[in-house]
């Protein structure tokens, strides 16, 4: 009966090895039903509608994208960073205590979701990247404003872009927020137990 438990929790350990498997699909109610994909998308609408009409129309797409992977690549470095801090300054006690606190994905420790938090904004800083290398392959000196008449494909590759590139900066936010809330959560069980 123990063994059956036991065996149980290693198939369980293993099956959240798997990144979008064990980790990812889990938590994709959290990551749809939240507000940053649909502020994204606006700014990436708005973004795109925006630039049809300012004088910016007529920049390279290879400058915007230079510019794109330029922040893209600091925002990498500021989730590991983040990812790093939050595990690191809470010292080896407090974050024992932390994963064995189910956190508020099923399943989940704390930890768990604090890690994730940091993974997935990574992700979409990588993904950002990709993003802006495409964008200086392909788009090269073409202006970012829209061809006349309007492509279609220029249209959604542009809001694509900023959609997408919206998105990382939301997470970002994100990333200094949490950071923030360990801070926060840090402080105040220093000050309950001393």
């Amino acid at each position: 009966m123990a063994e059956d438990h036991l065996n149980g929790d290693v198939e369980r350990d293993r099956a959240h090895l798997h990144v979008l498997r064990g980790q990812v699909v889990p938590r994709w109610r959290i990551i749809a039903y939240n507000w940053q994909p649909y502020a994204a998308l606006a700014l990436g609408v708005v973004a795109a509608v925006g630039v049809q009409l300012l004088p910016s129309r007529d920049v390279a797409i290879n400058e915007f994208a230079g510019h794109g992977l330029t922040v893209s690549s600091i925002s990498v470095s500021a989730c590991l960073t983040g990812l790093a801090l939050s595990i690191a300054l809470p010292g080896s006690e407090r974050i024992e205590n932390w994963a064995k606190m189910p956190g508020p994905t099923d399943g989940f420790s704390v930890l768990s979701d604090l890690v994730f938090t940091f993974f997935w904004a990574g992700c979409s800083q990588i993904l950002a990247v990709l993003v802006s290398i495409s964008a200086l392959f392909f788009g090269a000196d073409l202006s970012i404003g829209s061809p006349h008449p309007l492509r279609w494909t220029h249209w959604v590759a542009l809001v694509s872009s900023f959609t997408i590139f919206a998105y990382a900066l939301l997470q970002l936010l994100v990333v200094f927020q949490t950071l923030m809330q360990v801070g926060t959560l840090i402080i105040a069980e220093e000050q309950r137990s001393g």
